[in-house]
C-alpha cells in the first residue's frame, strides 16, 4: 500500500513540471496541430485544477515526470530514472531538459512546484486529494558513479 501511495505521489508530483520539457516536440518549427476543447480552461496552473477542460491543455503543455504506459507500466518522461521506496520516490533527471522559456530544469525547479503546490496559501483544489497531504520534496545530491 505504501509503495502503491509513493508511486501515486509521484505521479502526482509529475503534474508539477510546469511548463518544461525536453523541447525535442515542435523544435523543427515546421509542424502545427489544432486541438478543441470544450471551454476556456481558465488558469493554468498544475496547482489549480478544477476540470477536465484544464487538465486536458495542462497535459498538452506541460511534461511529466513520468507516464504511465498504455499497458500500465511507469515510463519516462523528464527523469531518466526513479526510485521508489515505500515512503518516498527519488528521481534523476534527464540532461538537456528546459523550460518554456529556456531556463534548465533541475531539482530544484521540480521541488518549488511541489512547495507551490502544498503551500496553504495556494489553496489548491488536488491538495489532499490527487496529491497525498504532507507531500515533500527536496533537491538532493546524486551518489558518486
Amino acid at each position: 500500500m505504501k509503495r502503491a501511495r509513493a508511486i501515486a505521489a509521484c505521479l502526482a508530483a509529475s503534474l508539477l513540471a510546469a511548463g518544461c520539457g525536453s523541447g525535442q516536440a515542435g523544435s523543427t518549427g515546421g509542424d502545427a496541430f489544432s486541438f478543441a476543447i470544450k471551454s476556456d480552461p481558465g488558469l493554468l496552473d498544475p496547482a489549480q485544477v478544477q476540470n477536465t477542460n484544464t487538465y486536458t491543455a495542462l497535459s498538452l503543455a506541460y511534461d511529466t515526470l513520468v507516464h504511465v504506459a498504455p499497458n500500465g507500466r511507469v515510463v519516462s518522461g523528464l527523469a531518466k530514472k526513479w526510485n521508489v521506496k515505500p515512503s518516498s520516490v527519488t528521481f534523476t533527471l534527464r540532461r538537456g531538459v528546459t523550460c518554456g522559456d529556456g531556463s534548465p530544469v533541475t531539482a530544484s525547479t521540480i521541488a518549488a512546484n511541489v512547495a507551490h503546490l502544498t503551500d496553504p496559501a495556494t489553496r489548491s483544489p488536488a491538495y489532499g486529494v490527487v496529491v497525498p497531504a504532507g507531500l515533500t520534496a527536496k533537491r538532493t545530491t546524486p551518489p558518486a558513479p
